[in-house]
């Protein structure tokens, strides 16, 4: 998966009955994710996966996480953000 339009819209499916939506839109500094729907164990690695496509071909792209549209968070899904922001503060970016 390569992100380079303004705008994509992503949706991946894990064994299980969850289903993450992830909403991408992009311009030359910064780039905005909204994730639509539970993250937990079973969605956190696509959205890892999501996060680490944008962070790849800008390093030094802002990245803003919309958390408005997920109604449920575990501890993967806040692993996944903490492990953003440090590879985000290695490459002088901003999470």
């Amino acid at each position: 998966m390569t992100i380079t339009e303004k705008e994509t819209h992503i949706m991946f499916s894990s064994d299980s009955e969850n289903i993450l939506d992830i909403e991408i839109r992009n311009d030359d500094q910064t780039a905005v994710l909204k994730p639509i729907g539970d993250i937990d164990m079973s969605c956190s690695p696509q959205l890892r996966t999501a996060i680490a496509q944008v962070q790849k071909p800008h390093p030094s792209k802002r990245i803003i996480i919309d958390l408005a549209a997920v109604p449920y968070m575990d501890s993967s899904g806040v692993a996944t953000f903490v492990e953003a922001m440090q590879i985000a503060r290695d490459r002088k970016s901003v999470v």
